[in-house]
This record gives C-alpha cells, sequence and structure tokens, in this order.
C-alpha cells in the first residue's frame, strides 16, 4: 500500500471515530432525571424535534401495567425539593396514598406547572425513575401533592427515593 493511501484510510477512520463520539450520548445526557413533576412529550419514546428530552419506561403502578416508554421534557419541570420527609396516608382499600409538601418556591413554581399543563399528562420522577403519570385536572396552588395507589412496600420504597 501506498503511502498515500495509508494516510487516506487513516484519515477516514479518524473520522468515522469523531463521528461516533459526536453521536453517543455525553455522560450528562445519560445522568438520571432529577426528582421532579416533567411535562410528558410523547408515549412510545418519540420526543418533539427541539425539545430537551429524556425517555424512560413506566410500567404503571406497582409496576404491573403494561410497560411503555415516556419522552419527558427536561426543560419544563418542577423539581421535588420537599419542606419535609413524605407522610403515608392509608386509604380504604389498605393502598397508601405518599403526601408530599413542596418548599415555598417550588410550590409557586408548581401552580404556574400546574395550571399550564390542565388536561395533560405529567409524570412523577424518584430515583430517576418514573413512578407515577398522572392527568393534571385541576391548578395546585398550596404546593401539596398526592401519590396515590401505592402499595406498602412499593409506598415505602416512593418515600426512601423521595427522601434522597
Amino acid at each position: 500500500m501506498t503511502i498515500r493511501r495509508k494516510s487516506l484510510i487513516a484519515g477516514l477512520l479518524l473520522a468515522l471515530m469523531l463521528l461516533g463520539a459526536l453521536a453517543m450520548p455525553s455522560p450528562s445526557a445519560m445522568k438520571p432525571p432529577a426528582n421532579g413533576v416533567y411535562a410528558v412529550l410523547a408515549e412510545g419514546g418519540q420526543a418533539q424535534a427541539g425539545k430537551a428530552a429524556v425517555v424512560l419506561p413506566y410500567q404503571g403502578l406497582d409496576g404491573k401495567g403494561e410497560l411503555r416508554e415516556i419522552a419527558l421534557d427536561t426543560s419544563d419541570f418542577v423539581p421535588l425539593l420537599l419542606t419535609g420527609p413524605p407522610v403515608a396516608l392509608k386509604e380504604q382499600d389498605n393502598r397508601l396514598t405518599v403526601e408530599v409538601q413542596l418548599q415555598k418556591k417550588q410550590a409557586a413554581a408548581f401552580e404556574k406547572f400546574t395550571g399550564a399543563h390542565l388536561g395533560q399528562e405529567v409524570a412523577v420522577v424518584a430515583g430517576g425513575e418514573i413512578v407515577s403519570v398522572v392527568k393534571v385536572r385541576s391548578v395546585i396552588s398550596d404546593g401539596k401533592a398526592l401519590i396515590t395507589g401505592r402499595g406498602g412496600e412499593n409506598a415505602k420504597e416512593l418515600m426512601r427515593k423521595l427522601s434522597q
């Protein structure tokens, strides 16, 4: 092989390596999302063009539903910064509701967020996983959020994740 041909091949290999490195997500893009309430962009893993998104699996409450992939808007969320530890409230069917109270600044942001997403689905993320997907039915102005329908062990795990 001539030197010119070797140089051309080496150049092509270097270009392919660089293109591969550019196509790989950065470590920050692979970092799980922070605990928070996120706008749902789409189901099935198809995010809208131009939106900062992460796609996470979700299998419903207690992980017993159909596995779905949910695209979350990482630029449209409210961090779950709490005033204290989450509280478990027992429901009539022996399931638990986990109640959280957001800090004042997050409560104001949550009011705007729920107002902007009335009638739309949002996802609650804790510990890098979607723990609930719900439709916003009203504006929440007091910063108090309820995550309903949890089994005992599942509620304890959720409370542990929210406390981190």
